[in-house]
């Protein structure tokens, strides 16, 4: 079955993270002779995977500062696989699809993978660990705190049916992940809510530009011997509308030229936001005249 999580940042990463290194590793870790995640488990139907969960590894920095990132990450993958605690075999491998390590982005597992993260909660989530003990003696270096937020986002775009974010200890009795949870979801908000900002303020450009080119291409029809008429007309029912916007709506030509004006301002300096405004407020006069 092909990768569903692509090793790349997504459209939705921020540019302050894209920065961020990934380095892929499905296929490249120690596994169980006996089986693995997808054949002990299967692969998992990604409508029913909605929930993002957060971990550390538990194990200090410094326990683990003489292996490099690679021969860590295989440490821990044996380690698994040499542990019964979740199933007489061992696990199937390494635990987390998502490790964070020295400012560095590893993909692991896929995210269609039902892997051994939290009890009674793995079915329908995904779980990314930064390395670390940050409930006892690490403290979150601001280079894999920008990789767990990248983390995140690189997770989220693989999940249609996405709908929470947790830390391990939100749900079972744990301290882990030792880091602010409250920091790490004031970060996404406020980045996910200037997201869906921008992308409102883009759509209504579109709309307001629309317009204001259509009403440019009547006013070019407004001489013509076969179409002036009919330009006429329908310019005219903009009247209302621009004298809302405080515009001279006395002819047809002089419509067209507020509406002309409003979207020279849109499209920049000072007044570009309220010169939308006014044309959007025109634009949705023109939508009930079917006009766009």
């Amino acid at each position: 079955m092909d990768s569903i999580l692509k090793a790349e940042h997504p459209a939705i990463t921020p540019t302050e993270l894209r920065s961020v290194p990934i380095i892929d590793l499905r296929g490249k870790t120690p596994t169980n002779a006996k089986y693995t995640w997808s054949s002990l488990k299967g692969f998992r139907d990604m409508s029913t995977v909605t929930d993002i969960i957060m971990h550390h590894s538990g194990m200090s920095k410094l326990s683990s500062v003489a292996y490099d990132d690679i021969t860590w990450i295989n440490r821990i993958a044996t380690a698994h696989i040499n542990s019964t605690k979740n199933i007489p075999g061992g696990d199937p491998g390494f635990p987390y699809a998502l490790f964070v390590r020295n400012g560095k982005l590893y993909v692991v597992n896929d995210v269609n993978y039902l892997t051994y993260g939290v009890s009674d909660h793995n079915v329908q989530s995904v779980h990314i660990c930064v390395d670390g003990d940050y409930a006892n003696y690490d403290k979150l270096a601001d280079q894999d705190r920008k990789a767990l937020y990248a983390a995140y986002f690189v997770v989220k775009a693989a999940l249609p049916a996405f709908k929470n974010l947790f830390s391990h200890k939100e749900l079972a009795p744990t301290s882990c992940p030792g880091y602010d949870m409250a920091q790490v979801r004031s970060y996404i908000d406020n980045v996910e809510e200037q997201m869906d900002y921008n992308a409102s303020q883009s759509a209504d450009r579109v709309t307001a530009y629309a317009f204001a080119e259509r009403v440019d291409d009547l006013g070019k029809r407004l001489t013509d011997p076969k179409w002036g008429p009919e330009a006429r007309r329908k310019v005219m029912l903009l009247a209302p509308a621009i004298k809302e916007t405080a515009g001279d709506a006395r002819t047809a030509e002089s419509i067209v030229a507020r509406v002309t004006d409003l979207y020279k301002k849109a499209l920049s300096g000072n007044f570009a936001d309220e010169a939308t405004r006014k044309l959007l407020i025109c634009a949705d006069a023109g939508k009930e005249f079917g006009l766009i």
